[in-house]
């Protein structure tokens, strides 16, 4: 079994090879120079070895802890956010060696607040996991926006006054700036133009009262 805890650390008096060796010994490892030498070149832990724990960076300590999980090459291997604390390339590598060692029959579990590194351990490509994770969690927010745009977009009058040189250009909100005369207002027409410009609006927030709701909501309580 390897266990690599999210907030554990190796000893700070030993060096990152001096506990590589310590804990090959204990799990009784052949080849003990071989497998260090394969994970620390993996981790890019070379330049690391002679230094003592306690002056590696939180990152560089995280890779000493997962090279040491996977020393002995466990059947049951349990990680614990193992890539909090990594740059963007180690955290590439683990996830493709987590996916490699669970083909080869390697049982592992994994917890993760990272929903796409969880799916992609799944055996996702970059793309599912944003298509079938991220934009479904996404869809309340997206759909709020996007109504949120329209009605925006729909009643502009400023820049749609500003930019429209011909009747024909004009947008509905501009037009309807024609039925107030200097001599009167057009009611009846501006009553009627107000009701069809609202249709469309209405219409859209009807089929997507369910995604905006949801979308406005979230964050405003907790649990």
């Amino acid at each position: 079994v390897g266990i690599v805890p999210e907030v554990e650390s190796p000893p700070s008096y030993l060096t990152a090879y001096e506990f590589l060796y310590f804990v090959a010994e204990i799990r009784k490892v052949d080849d003990i120079n071989g497998r260090i030498q394969r994970w620390t070149e993996f981790f890019d832990l070379e330049g690391t070895r002679g230094t003592l724990c306690k002056d590696l960076s939180k990152g560089t300590r995280q890779k000493v802890m997962l090279s040491a999980a996977f020393l002995h090459e466990p059947k049951v291997l349990f990680l614990d956010e193992p890539t909090v604390g990594l740059d963007v390339m180690a955290a590439r590598s683990l996830r493709k060696a987590i996916k490699e060692l669970h083909d080869q029959g390697m049982t592992i579990f994994l917890t993760t607040h990272y929903l796409e590194e969880a799916a992609m351990v799944d055996g996702c490509t970059r793309l599912q996991a944003f298509w079938r994770l991220v934009v479904p969690l996404a869809r309340p927010g997206i759909a709020a926006t996007a109504v949120w745009i329209a009605v925006v977009t729909w009643q502009e009058f400023l820049f749609a006054l500003a930019f429209t040189t011909t009747v024909d250009m004009r947008t509905i909100p501009v037009g309807m700036a024609d039925f107030q005369g200097q001599f009167g207002i057009r009611y009846g027409e501006l009553m009627a133009s107000s009701v069809m410009v609202s249709m469309p609006i209405i219409v859209l927030f009807f089929f997507l009262q369910r995604w905006i709701v949801s979308g406005l909501a979230v964050g405003a309580v907790k649990g």
